[in-house]
């Protein structure tokens, strides 16, 4: 995800997410809502990897952080 203007603000979570907070009149929910889950995949990963040294590929935490974002699209929003 491309965030203009919050590369600079990467290691300061707080800083970076008031950023993602004010960006989003120019992204729209969508984006914030995809960022969301993929911020929410790498949590569970990172959980996986520090309590059952489980450790995926990264591409396959953000694949299927999408996938689980289209499926909530799909069954939640667009009933």
């Amino acid at each position: 995800m491309r965030w203009d203007g919050l590369y600079e603000k990467r290691w300061n979570l707080l800083e970076w997410w008031e950023g993602v907070m004010c960006a989003r009149h120019r992204k729209g929910a969508e984006h914030i809502a995809l960022t969301v889950n993929i911020m929410w995949a790498i949590w569970k990963e990172r959980n996986s990897c520090q309590f059952n040294n489980d450790r995926g590929p990264f591409m396959v935490t953000v694949q299927i952080a999408w996938k689980e974002r289209g499926e909530f699209d799909r069954l939640v929003i667009k009933k």
